[in-house]
């Protein structure tokens, strides 16, 4: 956020990093929604996610989209969040949360594009939830079909 990296941001630097944290909480609640699969996870992991953000924000380069930015962070949190929660019934491996991050990552990037060109408007929000939760009933649905031809 500025020349030293040990210097803490001042209040304009801060006032543009609140802003910008709280423009990405949709974005970046569904990005951690499609990888983790319930809200009540998603709910905790984008806490922690904003959490880490707020203690990390001298390290954002305010020249760069935050999105990235605050993605990035998040991915490593849902991996850590996998990593306290082994034990579930159903837990994606490894592959499938990448390729989740990265259809996130290209759906992120399409918004950012269309929020940046003022047509976000038309890009309904609930859409894109609807499309995570589909797209991972798919994925447990194919998950489930092969755990069933596997223990027949």
């Amino acid at each position: 956020m500025s020349e030293n990296p040990q210097a803490k941001p001042g209040p304009a630097e801060t006032g543009e990093f609140v802003k910008r944290l709280t423009a990405a909480q949709q974005p970046l609640g569904a990005y951690v929604y499609s990888m983790v699969g319930n809200w009540p996870d998603a709910e905790e992991v984008l806490q922690e996610t904003n959490t880490r953000l707020w203690e990390q924000q001298e390290r954002y380069d305010m020249d760069r989209p935050f999105s990235a930015w605050a993605r990035a962070v998040a991915y490593y949190m849902v991996l850590a969040h996998r990593a306290r929660n082994r034990r579930r019934r159903i837990q994606f491996n490894q592959d499938v949360v990448e390729a989740l991050a990265h259809e996130s990552q290209e759906l992120g990037e399409h918004v950012d594009e269309r929020r940046a060109g003022g047509s976000f408007e038309k890009f309904p929000n609930a859409k894109i939830f609807h499309d995570y939760r589909r797209l991972l009933d798919e994925m447990e649905s194919q998950i489930d079909a092969v755990v069933v031809s596997t223990t027949n």
